[in-house]
């Protein structure tokens, strides 16, 4: 988006007033035109425009040989033309000003021939009379300016019109960063870490003189025939334990209703006459639960619930999981 003014061979170097006289009397959208910037070694005066579309009407808008005046009163024709296609404002970003523009030149001329390099202040409108830290190179990119280079083991970012965006994390240019795989995955695991959905065992049974209690009673606690895996939430997994706890206290229940029953009585209620001795029965590990105080807490209630269950002092259960 620059045109390129050139001056014959032995004319003088005009001056920066003649420069801005010349640039107002160029028929064009002057509040279009970004740069201004002359070559000495060139014989050229360069405008920048923020749009192909407001360079073209200027090429429209002029003829090609324009008479270029000086301050003493002297004048010569300079032919305007369209620069170099190749012609790029080059930023780079992240540099420390103790980095010279003579390290810049020294890494980027290895892209293209460096015309000119500056140092980017802040708008008129800020009313700071700074430097913003941003470094400006005029330069033809003969080929493509890696996103990121390396000036004395400092990194800066490299952005110019028609380079190829590309994602800053594995350098394709199919996206941007935010929404790379690599780090999609990353998120993704680091989500399922911190919110993990806890794989539990849930056993089914029927009736609980079905569960093998006459054998946990004798110190054996048989394994479940019928066992269903699936993913629960904290808040199911304490609902699912209030339920079987219910069925607990009912089979209790009918058991003291009727104490002469037939149907595994044994497996309900001990047997007064039996020595007092230690019982084993499998629980759930609560493994999912963070608080360890918590997952104690538990554990706790459910050995106050077998020794009720088996009318047998807590001391008495033993508890062990998978």
């Amino acid at each position: 988006n620059t045109i390129a003014f050139v001056f014959p061979g032995d004319a003088a170097q005009p001056s920066l007033a003649d420069v801005a006289r010349f640039v107002k009397e160029i028929n064009g959208d002057h509040a279009m035109m970004e740069t201004v910037y002359k070559i000495s070694d060139e014989k050229s005066i360069f405008i920048r425009f923020k749009t192909e579309g407001a360079m073209k009407f200027s090429l429209e808008q002029n003829p090609e040989l324009l008479a270029f005046h000086y301050s003493d009163g002297k004048s010569v024709t300079v032919r305007m033309s369209m620069a170099g296609e190749t012609t790029r404002y080059v930023r780079v970003f992240d540099l420390p000003p103790e980095i010279s523009d003579q390290d810049l030149s020294s890494v980027l001329c290895k892209y293209g021939k460096i015309r000119r390099v500056v140092r980017e202040r802040f708008p008129a409108e800020f009313q700071l009379d700074m430097f913003t830290g941003i470094r400006g190179l005029y330069m033809e990119v003969e080929k493509e300016i890696p996103d990121v280079l390396y000036f004395r083991h400092r990194k800066g970012r490299i952005y110019y019109d028609g380079k190829k965006l590309r994602c800053y994390r594995c350098q394709s240019d199919t996206h941007l960063k935010r929404s790379c795989p690599l780090l999609l995955d990353r998120r993704g695991e680091q989500a399922t870490q911190q919110n993990p959905a806890a794989d539990v065992e849930v056993e089914k049974e029927k009736e609980y003189e079905e569960a093998g209690m006459d054998e946990a009673v004798s110190g054996e606690c048989k394994q479940p025939k019928e066992k269903l895996k699936k993913k629960v939430k904290k808040s199911e997994t304490k609902r699912q334990r209030s339920s079987d706890s219910d069925v607990e206290k009912q089979a209790k229940k009918k058991n003291e209703i009727h104490p002469q029953s037939s149907e595994s009585d044994s497996s309900i209620i001990a047997d007064p006459d039996l020595p007092s001795v230690r019982r084993r029965f499998k629980v759930s590990s609560y493994e999912w639960i963070g608080d360890e105080n918590e997952r104690q807490q538990l554990m706790l209630e459910d050995k106050s619930r077998i020794a009720a269950a088996y009318n047998i002092a807590i001391d008495l259960v033993d508890v062990y999981y998978d």
